[in-house]
C-alpha cells in the first residue's frame, strides 16, 4: 500500500515539474454551458447558456488550478444549477 502512495506522489511531482518545465502549458477549450433550474412541479428544466472557453493545463493530474485538458475535452457541457 505504501508503495502505491509513494508512486503516485512521484507521479504527481514528476507531472507538475512537467507542466512547469513547458512554455505554454494552458490551453482555451470551447464548452457549452446549460442552466439547470428547479421548476414548481419538482422537475429540473434546461436552458441553453452562452457557449465560452475555459482554461485547463496539459497535465494528467490538475495544477495550477486548472483542471487537465484531456479530462475538460471529454466533459464539453457546464451544468450550472440556479436556485
Amino acid at each position: 500500500m505504501f508503495a502505491v502512495l509513494a508512486a503516485l506522489l512521484v507521479f504527481y511531482v514528476v507531472d507538475d515539474l512537467y507542466a512547469r518545465a513547458r512554455s505554454n502549458p494552458y490551453s482555451d477549450v470551447p464548452v457549452d454551458r446549460m442552466f439547470a433550474m428547479e421548476n414548481r412541479w419538482g422537475g429540473t428544466e434546461y436552458s441553453v447558456g452562452k457557449s465560452g472557453y475555459e482554461r485547463c493545463v496539459f497535465s494528467v493530474f490538475p495544477h495550477f488550478g486548472y483542471v487537465p485538458c484531456w479530462y475538460l475535452k471529454t466533459q464539453d457541457v457546464r451544468y450550472i444549477h440556479v436556485g
